[in-house]
């Protein structure tokens, strides 16, 4: 009863909180509420790392939402929430993948329980299934009333004009309010109830309790004296130490010509850079994935105990150092192409990227000295994967690259078409007068020659103006729950 009572509460304020309404204060204040409401009622949990962590980058996306208004924020603030609910549930999971997957569990259990608990709930000492059971009895009355009416409707003229009155009256006091019923805050009240029970029915699932308890982080040695076992590990090893030497080469030879290449002899010849980029992060996406296979199969169960296994472990170690060059080599690429083409949101992610790759080469080596399982791997991967991205979360990004690429526009070369579709926040910094953005124009022209026909300034500079003026009326629409920094900081600076 009292479960429902909170959803049911829950999906009242969710839809006070954002019916037909933008994302905003609202976030943070539901937030807030919904810890708050966890702490009074001792449903809230903090005695681990992993719970600490989830319920802090749901507190700081939750903030950085309001502050930069970002859909990175936002999206993040979603992932967290889902990584804190998880949490709750599996209160000593093992690490973010054993409370993600407890949340994706009880995000369909969880309806379930709902909907069970609401039909065991009684009206009247009955439950509310039986009342709705008891429903089927009248189902043939009702039929019959309505043929009977339609028969009689026929039949006599003073009975249907008597009907059409009654039902002119009944659509001019009653239905009328069933169609004027706001769509939008229904399914915002639906969609409540749904977050409601997935945030308060969530329950630990005795498989998943058990699969946590099972996990461990170091390997143990499985002790069997087995003769042929013992000749499985030698040729395994050899197979290993055959395989990572013509790796180490192959890898080798592609440092070498990146080094030479990219690190010291690039010259750009007025060609785009897509590939010349994309093309090296495409390899070291798979040259780390065939890395993690690799070594998780050469260096699974007693292999990571056998002797003779020094050299195999020598050439991981100089693999792992090699993927870490062609990182290097990746990142340097990058640079390239920001240099010349300046900054775009998929340049900072192939950044982002590679900081998480360095620490996975990191906890792949870790994996193999300290002889840890692959469910470390998984774990420690998680947790510099949902770091990034909450650290990545500081920055407003649509401001620092408006502000970078205009404070670039005599080296680089600025993408207007680009620029122009960057969110309204970044709109003081987009905004240029037509003398500045011909003159970028002309440094533009001696120095970039496309093919490609780009946003002319004059096309640019109506295009911000209409912005800024739809930008106006929209803010000026918003409440108090809608407001965040980033557009009232935007909205200041334009006036």
């Amino acid at each position: 009863m009292k479960f429902l009572l909170q959803v049911l509460a829950f999906a009242i304020v969710y839809s006070i909180l954002f019916v037909n309404k933008w994302f905003g204060l609202n976030i943070l204040i539901l937030d807030i509420l919904v810890i708050t409401w966890l702490a009074i009622s001792k449903q809230l949990k903090l005695h681990n790392f992993n719970l600490i962590f989830s319920m802090s980058g749901l507190l700081i996306t939750g903030i950085l939402s309001v502050l930069y208004y970002s859909v990175l924020a936002h999206v993040s603030h979603a992932i967290f929430a889902f990584y804190f609910i998880g949490s709750q549930a599996l209160e000593n999971a093992r690490g973010p993948a054993m409370a993600i997957l407890s949340s994706f569990v009880n995000a369909v259990r969880s309806q379930v329980e709902f909907v069970k608990s609401l039909f065991s709930f009684r009206i009247k000492g009955k439950r509310f299934s039986r009342w709705i059971w008891n429903l089927k009895f009248y189902l043939l009355p009702v039929l019959l009333i309505i043929i009977f009416i339609i028969i009689y409707r026929a039949s006599n003229p003073v009975f249907n004009n008597l009907v059409k009155n009654i039902n002119h009256w009944l659509y001019d006091n009653i239905f009328w309010i069933l169609s004027s019923i706001d769509a939008d805050a229904f399914w915002t009240f639906v969609g409540g109830l749904m977050i409601g029970a997935f945030v308060f029915f969530r329950k630990i699932i005795p498989d998943l309790q058990k699969q946590n308890e099972h996990y461990a982080d170091n390997l143990t040695r499985n002790r069997e004296k087995h003769f042929f076992r013992f000749l499985g590990l030698k040729t395994e090893n050899k197979v290993g130490v055959f395989l990572f030497i013509i790796l180490n080469i192959i890898l080798l030879t592609i440092n070498i010509i990146d080094i030479n290449w990219v690190w010291f002899n690039f010259e750009w010849e007025g060609q785009y850079l897509k590939q010349f980029v994309h093309s090296g992060t495409y390899l070291l996406i798979l040259s780390i994935l065939i890395s993690i296979v690799t070594v998780l199969y050469f260096f699974r169960k007693n292999q990571n105990f056998y002797s003779k296994n020094s050299i195999l472990k020598i050439l991981a170690y100089v693999w792992m150092g090699q993927n870490a060059i062609l990182a290097v080599s990746v990142a340097i690429r990058n640079m390239y192409y920001i240099t010349i083409f300046n900054l775009a949101f998929k340049r900072i992610a192939v950044f982002m990227f590679l900081l998480f790759t360095i620490v996975g080469l990191i906890t792949v080596i870790i994996k193999i000295t300290r002889r840890k399982t692959f469910f470390y791997l998984i774990k420690m991967n998680l947790y510099s994967l949902l770091a990034i991205v909450l650290l990545s979360n500081f920055v407003n990004w649509d401001i620092f690259i408006a502000k970078y690429n205009f404070n670039h526009s005599d080296t680089a070369f600025i993408h207007l078409d680009y620029l122009s579709d960057l969110s309204d926040k970044a709109l003081p910094w987009l905004d240029k007068s037509e003398e500045e953005l011909k003159r970028i124009s002309q440094a533009q022209d001696s120095s970039f020659k496309f093919e490609y026909n780009y946003m002319w300034p004059e096309t640019y500079h109506s295009h911000i103006q209409s912005r800024i003026t739809m930008f106006y009326s929209k803010w000026e629409r918003k409440t108090f729950l809608e407001w965040n920094y980033a557009e009232y900081r935007a909205y200041h600076m334009l006036k």
